[in-house]
Parts: structure tokens; sequence; C-alpha cells
């Protein structure tokens, strides 16, 4: 029965694409469809995979990208290049302008990124910087440079279809990340400490009023009683008596 699956272990990526054997009852033999994702595996912030759809076409998280559109990044965000269908390369114009947005250094395909990968006119150029094309897997694996500074979005295109599939990159500030164990204040905590602020000052007001009061109504006591209170200072009322 093992015998009866044949796998093919044809590496694109991070996955594998396999077979089954012909039989000659059809429901026997279903067969994988639909592209493989060579970034399926890969913990990636943003995936920029080529395409025919039907022309050449860059596949940014699953939309279209429209020719010399702009994808936006973020700083230190994971961005998979990748084969969806066809055949496709990554292309930048430098050396200096693809390591002005990506530490190309520390990819793991680092080896793949050489100079005028299709010759000495890639693309019409004379100084480009990029992967030699190819018909599956990951492209690259590049990490958005945690400090970026462009004048201008920074140009790049497919390294087989040139102009035709073209784009650039903008770095938007730094990837949203948590604050690791840095407690945050919540609404709800705010609001629970109303309540203690309004009694705190209450109760400090009341220190205040009621020693005020009680003389008051001292006085007011010792005024109008035949016993005057002598604690308390009081006023003697005199005049002409018939």
């Amino acid at each position: 029965m093992a015998a009866a699956i044949s796998l093919i272990g044809v590496l694109a990526g991070t996955a594998f694409a396999y077979a089954s054997i012909q039989r000659n009852d059809a429901s026997l033999t279903p067969q994988p469809t639909g592209p493989i994702d060579p970034c399926g595996g890969v913990k990636a912030d943003v995936t920029i995979l080529g395409d025919l759809a039907p022309g050449p076409v860059w596949v940014v998280n699953g939309k279209i990208l429209p020719n010399n559109g702009t994808v936006s990044l973020k700083a230190g965000q994971v961005v998979c290049f990748g084969i969806k269908a066809g055949t496709h390369g990554l292309l930048f114009p430098s050396q200096a302008a693809g390591q002005s947005v990506f530490d190309i250094a520390a990819s793991p395909q680092a080896s793949k990124f050489i100079a005028n990968p299709r010759g000495a006119s890639t693309c019409g150029q004379s100084n480009t910087f990029g992967t030699v094309p190819q018909g599956s897997g990951v492209i690259a694996i590049l990490r958005v440079l945690d400090s970026v500074t462009l004048a201008t979005p920074a140009p790049f295109e497919c390294s087989q279809h040139c102009a035709n599939m073209a784009g650039a990159f903008t770095v938007d500030g730094l990837q949203d990340k948590p604050l690791g164990n840095t407690p945050a204040v919540k609404l709800t905590a705010v609001l629970l400490l109303v309540p203690l602020r309004v009694a705190v000052s209450a109760a400090v007001w009341a220190l205040f009023r009621i020693p005020a009061i009680a003389v008051k109504s001292a006085r007011y006591s010792n005024r109008n009683s035949p016993t005057p209170n002598s604690s308390l200072p009081h006023t003697t009322r005199f005049g002409c008596g018939t």
C-alpha cells in the first residue's frame, strides 16, 4: 500500500510538492490543486509573490500590485519574496538602493544577491543588484532596517520582467510591537480612582470646615446663653437702661 503513493521531493521554498501514482480508478488518485505558497512556512509580516495574472505582476499580501505601485513597509518587518507562478527575481537599481531598505547581508538568501544578475545590461541598466530569475520557491526573506531614511520611495523590479513588473518601497516609522512587561493603564482603573479622589478631597475640606463651624456654633450659643462660655471670646453689650 505504501508503494502505491509516490512522494516527489521537490523543495519549493518551505513546501514540498507531491503526486500520487496514476491508477485505473481516478477516485484513488486525487492530485493536489492550486499553487504552493512558498512563504507559507515563513513568519513574515508581508509576502510579495511574483505571479502571472495573466501578465507579470507582484502580489502583495494577496492583492495585485499595480505596475509602479507603492508597497508600504514598517521598520523591523520581515518580508518574504517568492514565486506563485512564472519566472521572477528581485532587482534593485543599485546595491545601495536595496540596502537602504533591507538588511540584505543578514538574509538567509544573501548569497543570491549579486551585481547585474542577468549580465552587464540587466533590464537595460548597468549597476543593478538582485537575484537571478527563478521558477519556484522563495526568492528571499528580507528584514526592513530599524532605521530608514528615504528621500524618495525606493524602486524595485522583477529581474525577469523589468519595468513591466516594477514598484517602490516606502517605510513608515516603527513597527507596532508590544511594550513587553510594561503595565498598561486601563480606563477602568482611572475611573475607579475618581471616587477615591473625591472622598479624599471631601475629607480634607471637612478638616478645615469642622473647626470653623464648631466655633461659629459655640459663639452663637454663647451669645444667647444666660451663662456665657468663658472659654470662648464673646462680646459684652451695654447701653442706657430705663
